[in-house]
């Protein structure tokens, strides 16, 4: 009975050692460890360069994107030099096929969003385009197709 009495006090203090440190919660004492102080530090540190690295990264897609519409408006404008240092000249045939069929050849200056505009105009115009084809050399684009008027 003595040793079942020394096992269960020594179970009683260590469970009271454990109690104290999980309730430990003394609100007079103010203790903040000085490796917290410096992870905090450290979290601002890396926060501030973070923003900073952030905003770098936009400016520089910004002037990239800027150079990239400068060298567009340059190669356009070469394009356009190139076709008139070469000899090309607008030009339009139309052939005819069949009783309501043509085949059109169109040599334009090549640029930005001119072939389309072309394909809206002749939808437009009810015209149904069957073959197409289209091919840009030294700042001129050749378009060849047959097309049909839609009745």
């Amino acid at each position: 009975m003595e040793e079942f009495s020394v096992v269960a006090t020594e179970n009683v203090s260590s469970r009271q050692r454990m109690s104290r440190k999980r309730n430990y919660d003394d609100d007079t004492r103010v203790y903040k460890s000085k490796n917290l102080e410096i992870e905090g530090r450290r979290r601002e540190k890396l926060s501030a360069s973070l923003l900073m690295l952030r905003g770098t990264i936009i400016v520089d897609a910004i002037t990239y994107i800027e150079k990239l519409q400068y060298e567009a408006k340059i190669d356009e404008i070469d394009a356009v030099e190139d076709m008139k240092n070469w000899g090309i000249q607008a030009e339009v045939r139309v052939a005819k096929i069949d009783e309501n069929k043509l085949w059109v050849k169109i040599i334009i200056e090549k640029k930005r969003g001119r072939f389309s505009k072309l394909m809206e105009a002749l939808n437009n115009f009810g015209i149904e385009l069957i073959d197409t084809n289209l091919a840009t050399t030294k700042g001129a684009s050749l378009i060849t197709s047959c097309i049909q008027a839609i009745l």
